[in-house]
């Protein structure tokens, strides 16, 4: 780990290269924060690099754990992420974002030996979405999900940019889509100003497929509402509003 600290005529920068069988990533952290003081004077430049066989981070286990980012007042760029886990839950991703136009793209890709394995993944964070997907009931074969994010300028609107996510999900269940568009205040993104930008207006369009519509029923939470036999079914959907 190297940190050069500010100068007249130039900003202050972190280094950090690392390769291990295994390290707790909790400390690894703390030694870090340490060394480039109080989160309000973090170095205005970094690279992270981490190679690492086994990491355990908030008790879970990451085995393997490659990433490779760099920051500065201008670039922010993810050019490795590899996460896998031992139920054969693996997470890659790359992206950039250029922080003085406020455009960029982000592309994550996750796969599962099984449906039940990736919704474990996402419990913690959507516990209702994992609910119905358990509902769903269970079917062999591995499970795949995508997230391409693209952020690009908005030639209607100068303050305002253009956003666009698109979400693909395949499994043994079902086979799913979904589009979120979004024009974010620009000061927002320059600011990382998560209120205002839980204010944008979103847009959203969905397609799902089930080969069994009982499954497609429970996925959508109206099981106790709609009866379906057990032929294919599919639900096509749009809606507009602000997460915030």
């Amino acid at each position: 780990v190297a940190v050069s600290h500010r100068q007249t005529g130039s900003g202050s920068r972190i280094s950090a290269d690392l390769k291990a069988a295994q390290l707790d990533l909790d400390a690894a952290t703390a030694l870090v924060r340490s060394l480039a003081g109080p989160q309000g004077e973090w170095p205005d430049e970094g690279q992270l690099s981490l190679e690492v066989g086994r990491a355990i981070s908030a008790g879970q286990e990451l085995r393997p754990l490659l990433v490779k980012l760099g920051y500065s007042p201008k670039i922010l760029s993810l050019d490795q992420l590899k996460i896998g886990q031992p139920d054969s839950v693996t997470l890659e991703g790359t992206g950039n974002f250029d922080r003085v136009n406020a455009v960029g793209k982000l592309a994550l890709d996750t796969s599962a030996a099984s449906l039940g394995r990736m919704t474990a993944l996402i419990s913690p964070f959507a516990p209702s979405l994992a609910a119905r997907i358990d509902a769903m009931g269970t079917s062999p074969g591995p499970a795949s999900l995508k997230l391409t994010l693209d952020v690009d300028e908005n030639a209607r609107k100068p303050d305002r940019a253009h956003a666009r996510a698109v979400v693909d999900l395949e499994a043994p269940q079902f086979e799913g889509m979904a589009v979120i568009t979004a024009e974010p205040a620009i000061a927002a993104i320059h600011g990382f100003d998560l209120v205002a930008l839980g204010r944008s207006e979103v847009g959203i369009e969905t397609k799902v497929y089930s080969a069994q519509g009982r499954a497609l029923v429970a996925l959508l939470g109206l099981d106790r509402t709609v009866a379906a036999g057990e032929g294919p079914a599919q639900f096509e959907g749009t809606a507009t509003g602000a997460w915030g």
